[in-house]
């Protein structure tokens, strides 16, 4: 009797490396868009968080800080404020005149800007109240 080989040649382990290789990288390329809108999520948070904050530093100040770093440095028990997911910067902020100086406008970047469930949850602006811009805003 002849002795079967068990076992794969080469060329077979190959041809399903190769395969596994092509469905992983399908996969993470169709979870791109799903980690945008995650971070997207995490940014309108983000804002409300801050918005907290502003009303905290308004309660006890009577006024809204020039800049966000005032918060930290104002007693109200707020020590960092989160930062932008993806490039972690601050996100921007303005107080503005609109109307008459005891206001302010909160701005994050969306990255799927075709999002509009979140889209719609805030307004298109831009931090002079006038021009629309691609990015969310909480205005106050």
């Amino acid at each position: 009797m002849k002795k079967q080989k068990l076992g794969f040649t080469l060329i077979e382990v190959l041809i399903v490396v190769s395969i596994i290789g092509l469905l992983t990288s399908a996969t993470l390329l169709g979870l791109g868009s799903f980690r945008q809108t995650g971070r997207d999520a995490r940014r309108i948070s983000d804002l409300r968080q801050i918005q907290n904050a502003l009303e905290l530093f308004y309660a006890k100040n009577s006024a809204y800080p020039n800049a966000l770093s005032d918060i930290t440095t104002a007693g109200i028990g707020i020590t960092s404020l989160p930062k932008d997911p993806n490039t972690n910067v601050d996100y921007e902020y303005s107080k503005t005149n609109c109307p008459a100086g005891v206001s302010y406008v909160l701005r994050a970047v969306f990255e799927d800007a075709n999002n509009r469930a979140l889209a719609d949850q805030g307004t298109i602006c831009n931090l002079d109240c006038s021009k629309a811009a691609k990015g969310y805003c909480i205005t106050f």
